[in-house]
C-alpha cells in the first residue's frame, strides 16, 4: 500500500507534467496563438483544475474501476494504460471547461459557441491527454520515488511489476529498468 505522501507527490508531479503540455495545446486547438503569458496563465489553470481534479474526485479509483469493468487488473501494463486514458479524458473534460472558457471566453466567438469550441478542443486534446498520461506516468513515478524516498515495489503506476516475468528470485520483475527494481 503507498502512502499518502506518496500519492499526493505522484498527482502533483503527474500534473505539472500534464499540465506543461495543456498549456501549449490549449491555444493551439482553439485557433490562438501560443505566447509565453498566455501559456503561463493555461499552465497556472490548467495545474489548480488537475489537482483539483486529481484530489477532490475519487479519480483513481474510478479509473481502476474502469480498468477493472475490461477485466484488467489496473497495476498491469495494460491496466495501467487504461488507468491512464480514463484519467486523461476525465481531466481533458475540466481542463477543457476550463481552459477554453479563459482562452475564448464563454459567448460565441466568430459564430461559433463555447460548446463547439469545447467539443472540438476535446476531440483533439483527448487522444493527446491519453497519450500524455501514459508517457509521462513511468517518468512521474520515477520522480515520486525519488523526492519520497520510499519503497514501492508493486506500485500501480509502474509500468512493469512484481507480476511480469521473474528474474527467478521471485522478488525483481524482469524487464524493468535497473532504476525501477
Amino acid at each position: 500500500m503507498l502512502s499518502r505522501k506518496y500519492q499526493a507527490t505522484y498527482i502533483i508531479v503527474l500534473s505539472l507534467f500534464v499540465s506543461l503540455v495543456f498549456s501549449v495545446l490549449v491555444p493551439v486547438c482553439t485557433g490562438g496563438v501560443v505566447t509565453l503569458e498566455g501559456s503561463g496563465v493555461l499552465f497556472v489553470i490548467a495545474f489548480v483544475v488537475s489537482l483539483l481534479g486529481s484530489f477532490l474526485v475519487p479519480l483513481g479509483k474510478m479509473a481502476a474501476g474502469f480498468a477493472s469493468l475490461l477485466n484488467q487488473s489496473p497495476d498491469t501494463g495494460l491496466g495501467r494504460i487504461l488507468v491512464n486514458v480514463f484519467s486523461g479524458t476525465f481531466l481533458t473534460l475540466l481542463i477543457g471547461l476550463v481552459a477554453i472558457a479563459f482562452q475564448t471566453g464563454i459567448g460565441e466567438v466568430d459564430g461559433v459557441n463555447y460548446v463547439t469550441r469545447w467539443l472540438r478542443a476535446f476531440v483533439v486534446l483527448q487522444p493527446v491527454a491519453a497519450i500524455v498520461n501514459n508517457f509521462f506516468d513511468p517518468l512521474a513515478t520515477i520522480v515520486t520515488r525519488k523526492l519520497v524516498k520510499e519503497q514501492t515495489m508493486g506500485n500501480p503506476a509502474l509500468l512493469c511489476t512484481a507480476s511480469s516475468h521473474s528474474t527467478g528470485s521471485g522478488t525483481e520483475p524482469a524487464g524493468c529498468p535497473q532504476s525501477l527494481r
